[in-house]
Parts: structure tokens; C-alpha cells; sequence
């Protein structure tokens, strides 16, 4: 490129930032104040920590000799004196006993399935429509993952599905079967040689069949003395060795804490009180809780968060530790640019142009950094509201100033 192209291109670059500069110019004298629309904002915030279950629980029993079968699933509601497992000889006696109880069950779905009065007065549209619903129940159980609820429908199908076999007459009865069935329960043997020991829960509460050592060590009282290193090492070691083996624990409290090691600098949007959701890894559904407690120990830069909880299923009862994202919709309000915050007798607030006039309105801040600050919404026409044309930049600002634009 030679010079006197140089120079041209130059040239025209120049008068570029001279229009530019006297367009700015001119934006300022004739349009003196820079605004902005207010708006509703939300702050969100997630932090990701290994937690700690501190729980009530009472040991069940020591596991007798032979081999233990659960009643229940485990964070079922059980009752004090409720038998909660069966313990058997062996392996092929319970095998056995299984069987039986199984064989128990359809002779008695078939009994009533062949019921000569509920035939005769079953509808078929009726019977259909039940059966279609019936399918749609055990659908969404099965869809919700309540696996118990699930089985239980099911078996009402079967029986409807049955039934449907009689009243359409597809079937006479089911004599047979039940002969069938009894006569295997004759083959596998006595009531009396295949009757199980019961286990019965000691306290009423939630059953759990397994146990890892920190049964009565990490109680809702053991926290007041938690420390952080100790947290860490039972995030690392979240079973101990046991010098017995139990039949399984009773939760006896459906309210428990979980503590965690976080740095500070990751609660900057959370407080005592907060509520916050739970992500728990192992756990299907999100869970609600509540920050009882933020310890901070003296020349840490990590805190010890405490959560409190009252939700118990079966994956929860089975936790010790786990890894768990907490999150909240931490702050909820109007968005304000921090420069256009003002001070009036000490009172935090903004100006806003209505109807040509400058005014003053105040703000109830949630929180504050170098760029925006988040004002509550408050009804009250006093304080700043959505859709305010808020004042950024501006010369002699003052309430009631009139506003003169070009």
C-alpha cells in the first residue's frame, strides 16, 4: 500500500472517531440522563459437598444362627412389637416356607376370582373399566418408583383379570389349580417344621435390615462437638468395622441432620433459616430442607453447614454419606444497576423519571455486589417497582427535578 493511501485511510479513520466523539457529545447535552428499565431478577445458586447423616437409631437385635428374611422394606413405618424378619434353619427350609406362603396367596386370589355371587353380578363394561384403570395404577407406581405400592396393585389386576376369565366364561372355575396348589403345599411340609423364629422391632420407627457402626456415635446431640476433620474422615470411612452383626436398626426419628464441610466462600447466597432444595445422589426424588446452623471454626476458611430434614423413604434410611448439591432460588427481587444507587438522609435509593419528573424511590436491598444490586419488591409506592425507568448517569439529581427532553 503506498503513502498517499496511508494517509487517506488515515484520514478517514479520524474523521470516524471525531463523528463518534461529537455524537456522544451531543447524546449528553441533548439527552443529559442515561436510564434503565427495572426488572425482576433471580439469583441461583448451587453448591456440591459430601454430607453426613446424623440420625436416632436403636439396633435391632444380634442376628440369630440361620438365615434372616426382612418383612419389610427398608424406611417402612414399623411399630414396637411388630414382627419385622423371619429367621429360618437354612436356605431350602425358607425356600420352602416362601413357596408355601406364595401358594397361600393364589388360592386365595382364585378363590375369590370364581366367586359364583360376584360373577353373577359383575358387569362386563364395568369389570372392563376397572381393569383399565387397575393397569394405569400400577403404570404410574411403577413410573413413581414405589415398587411396594406397585406389587400390591398388581395383585389387585391379577385378581380382576381372573375374574374377567370367569364372568366371560372363558374359564368354569379354577378348581384344579387350587387342588394343584394345595397338594404342593402338603409336599413341602408342616406348618410346624417350617415355622420360622420371629425378629420384632424394639421401638416403633423406620426399618432398616443393615447397619455400618455409627449406630448411637452419630446422633442429632454428637453434633454440637463435630469438627471438621471429623466429618472429612467419616466422608472417607462411611461404614466401621462391627464386632457383632445385627438384624437391622430402627430409625426412631423421621427428622435428621446432614453436615457437611464447605468453604465459605461458597455460601456467600445462603443464611440460617434458608430454605433449599437437596439433590442426593442414590435418591430419586429432589427434597426440601432447611439450614439449621452455619459453624464457622476459628482460622478456617471452610464452614461446617448443618441441614435439617424430615423426609424419609427407603433410599434415605440407607444413607450414611452422600453426595449432595444444595440449591436455592437465593435471592428473588428487582434488579438495579449498582451505579445508579443514591443516598438520600441516608436512606438507599434510586431516581426514576415519572410523568417528566425526577423522583426518588427507595430500596429494600437483598444483596449487593460491584454491578447490580437487588431491591425486595415492596408495594409501596415509596420504593422502586418493575418497569421503573431507573436513572443511571445523570447531573443534579434531585427529588421533583423536572425532566426536559429533546
Amino acid at each position: 500500500m503506498n503513502s498517499k493511501a496511508v494517509k487517506v485511510l488515515l484520514a478517514l479513520l479520524s474523521l470516524l472517531l471525531l463523528v463518534n466523539i461529537g455524537y456522544q457529545v451531543y447524546q449528553y447535552i441533548y439527552n443529559p440522563y442515561k436510564t434503565e428499565v427495572a426488572m425482576s431478577y433471580q439469583i441461583e445458586d448451587e453448591v456440591r459437598f459430601d454430607g453426613v447423616f446424623f440420625r436416632e437409631e436403636t439396633l435391632l437385635q444380634e442376628s440369630p444362627a440361620g438365615v434372616v428374611e426382612s418383612l419389610y422394606p427398608n424406611g417402612s413405618k414399623v411399630i414396637k412389637g411388630a414382627c419385622i424378619a423371619y429367621v429360618f434353619d437354612s436356605e431350602e427350609t425358607a425356600d420352602k416356607y416362601n413357596r408355601i406362603e406364595q401358594c397361600r396367596e393364589q388360592i386365595s386370589l382364585l378363590t375369590q376370582a370364581q366367586s359364583a355371587d360376584s360373577a353373577e353380578n359383575t358387569h362386563l363394561d364395568s369389570l372392563n373399566t376397572s381393569v383399565s384403570e387397575k393397569f394405569f395404577d400400577v403404570s404410574a407406581a411403577v413410573h413413581s418408583g414405589d415398587l411396594e405400592e406397585a406389587q400390591r396393585l398388581q395383585a389387585q389386576l391379577d385378581q380382576l383379570l381372573l375374574h374377567k376369565q370367569v364372568v366371560t366364561k372363558k374359564v368354569t372355575g379354577y378348581q384344579d389349580t387350587i387342588a394343584q396348589l394345595e397338594a404342593e403345599i402338603d409336599s413341602l411340609g408342616s406348618d410346624a417344621v417350617l415355622s420360622p423364629k420371629q425378629v420384632t422391632a424394639s421401638e416403633s420407627g423406620y426399618y432398616v435390615d443393615q447397619t455400618d457402626g455409627y449406630e448411637g456415635t452419630l446422633t442429632t446431640d454428637s453434633l454440637a462437638d463435630i469438627t471438621v476433620q471429623q466429618l472429612q474422615e467419616i466422608v472417607q470411612k462411611p461404614s466401621l468395622p462391627q464386632d457383632k452383626q445385627y438384624v437391622g436398626k430402627v430409625v426412631t426419628d423421621f427428622r435428621y441432620q446432614i453436615a457437611a464441610v464447605v468453604p465459605q466462600d461458597d455460601l456467600a447466597y445462603y443464611a440460617v433459616n434458608d430454605e433449599i432444595d437437596l439433590t442426593i445422589s442414590g435418591v430419586r426424588d429432589k427434597m426440601q430442607a432447611t439450614i439449621s446452623e452455619i459453624r464457622v471454626p476459628e482460622g478456617s476458611s471452610d464452614a461446617i453447614v448443618i441441614i435439617s430434614c424430615d423426609r424419609m423413604n427407603e433410599e434415605v434410611s440407607q444413607l450414611r454419606t452422600a453426595q449432595i448439591v444444595m440449591s436455592n432460588a437465593a435471592y428473588q427481587g428487582i434488579r438495579i444497576p449498582a451505579e445508579a444507587v443514591r443516598y438520600q438522609d441516608e436512606v438507599a435509593g434510586v431516581y426514576v423519571i415519572e410523568n417528566d419528573t425526577i423522583v426518588f424511590k427507595k430500596l429494600d436491598i437483598l444483596f449487593r455486589n460491584d454491578v447490580f444490586v437487588l431491591s425486595r419488591a415492596v408495594q409501596d409506592d415509596a420504593y422502586v417497582a418493575v418497569y421503573d425507568e431507573v436513572v443511571v448517569r445523570g447531573k443534579d439529581l434531585y427529588d421533583q427535578k423536572p425532566v426536559t427532553r429533546k
